[in-house]
């Protein structure tokens, strides 16, 4: 006996809906299958790689460490270079150039490397010009002449020139200044240049040295620097003159 088709009719819905669900269920394994596909592989992967992964991880974990440990030790280091820097400033405010000295001293063995010892440098040796004491400010200021920072190595540059002049070294005083300095510095080293040169009786290189001077000074410092050259120039032009 051969079904009705109305039976036959009932069954397409039925039909239909048995095939949708095959094929959601088939897509179903197919992204199963991918799923562990893929966590195979990754298996395999790390079976293959793991000590070269956690080499990688180690060297990563050592340098992280590495640089948190070199930060936090520069930062102590700094720390404890501007406490000496601090007591040097102190022992000159109170007028105590040994114990300045002494604070000097250990910036020097232990933090040379830091602005601190060039800086706390420059403080004992100006006070160490007022108390008279050229020698040790002389050597003091040679040191800081050779110094890794621009700025302060030509500042302690013009302030040794001076110091050699009042010892009357003036062929040393010359040489201090003698190198091509940065342009923010050229008015101060050419002002420091003529007056040495004035001194070994080079009038006319102490004239140009002076008047480049005035000219890099015109720019950045104020009318007392200008004043202190004009005064020098017109010295020099009236000495000029009284000769015969």
């Amino acid at each position: 006996m051969r079904p009705s088709r109305l039976l036959l009719d009932s069954k397409k819905p039925l039909r239909r809906f048995g095939q949708g669900f095959i094929r959601q269920r088939g897509q179903r394994v197919r992204e199963d299958l991918e799923q562990q596909e893929q966590l195979e592989a990754i298996k395999g992967f790390w079976k293959d790689n793991r000590r070269l992964i956690l080499a990688l991880l180690a060297a990563f974990l050592v340098s992280a460490a590495g640089a948190w440990g070199w930060k936090s030790w520069k930062s102590s280091q700094s720390a404890e270079a501007g406490l000496l820097y601090e007591a040097l400033d102190q022992a000159l405010s109170d007028q105590k150039i040994d114990a300045a000295e002494a604070a000097h001293k250990k910036l020097q063995e232990g933090f040379a490397s830091t602005a601190y010892a060039d800086l706390a440098a420059l403080r004992l040796a100006k006070a160490q010009v007022a108390a008279g004491q050229l020698e040790k400010a002389q050597e003091v200021l040679q040191a800081v002449s050779g110094s890794a920072d621009e700025s302060l190595r030509w500042v302690a540059r013009v302030r040794l020139a001076a110091v050699l002049i009042d010892l009357d070294r003036l062929d040393e005083a010359l040489k201090a200044v003698s190198e091509q300095p940065p342009e923010a510095y050229a008015g101060l080293v050419d002002d420091r240049r003529g007056d040495v040169l004035v001194l070994m009786g080079r009038t006319e290189e102490a004239r140009q040295a002076w008047t480049r001077a005035r000219e890099a000074l015109q720019k950045e410092e104020g009318a007392r620097a200008l004043t202190l050259l004009d005064r020098k120039l017109g010295a020099l032009e009236a000495l000029s003159a009284a000769k015969p």
